[in-house]
Formats: structure tokens, sequence, C-alpha cells
């Protein structure tokens, strides 16, 4: 009989931490910024956004990278475009995104800046 007291106990105490935890857990979603220059007229920066392939992303069918290497935002009818990085990285800290984390990456000859931004809910 004691075992079985001793079990209930066990089982409870184990039961009780895992509902704590989960109720902590918070949502964390990543997205990349890579960003790399050319030399025509002036400096342009040239832009790419990854969020992933979760459809469930907060920027799934909002954000996009448009043809013109630049990126764009889908929200409530309005179309906005950026041209360079001054104004998107505004634009994302104003949407709640944190820089996580900049390097610079060489690749084919070509050096990029990687942005990961991290934003939790």
């Amino acid at each position: 009989m004691n075992k079985i007291i001793v079990l209930l106990f066990i089982f409870l105490f184990c039961a009780g931490n895992l509902f704590s935890q989960s109720e902590k857990r918070t949502n964390v979603e990543y997205m990349e910024l890579w960003v790399y220059y050319t030399v025509n007229k002036g400096i342009n920066p040239k832009m790419y956004i990854d969020i992933g392939q979760n459809k469930y992303h907060s920027l799934h069918n909002i954000v996009s990278n448009g043809e013109a290497d630049n990126i764009v935002f889908n929200e409530d009818g309005t179309t906005k475009v950026f041209n360079n990085e001054v104004d998107i990285l505004k634009y994302l800290s104003d949407l709640g995104w944190d820089i996580a984390n900049i390097e610079t990456i060489n690749l084919m000859s070509r050096e990029y800046i990687k942005y990961l931004f991290v934003k939790k809910e």
C-alpha cells in the first residue's frame, strides 16, 4: 500500500512539473535577411528575406521577395516595398522583431550580410 502511495505521489509531482513548464513556454519565430551590394550609379543594396517553410509563420503570405531584389510586404491591402536595409530594419523593429545575430558571409566571390531576427510572443 505504501508503494502505491509513493508511486502516486511521484506521478503527481512529475505531472505537475510538466504542466507548469508547458505554461511557461513561449512561441518563438525566426527570420533571416540577406543583403549584398552592387555599384551602379551609387551603392545599391540587394535583399532577400527567408521565413522558412512554416505556413503558420506570422509573416506567411505577408512578406515576399520582390523581382528587383527588394522586400515586399502585403498587409491589410497595403503594399510596402523596401529597397534599402535601413528602412526594412526599422520596419521589422516596429513589428517586434529583434536582431539576434549579424554575420558577414563570403559566398561565390560575393560578400553578404546575414541578419538573424527573432520574435517572441
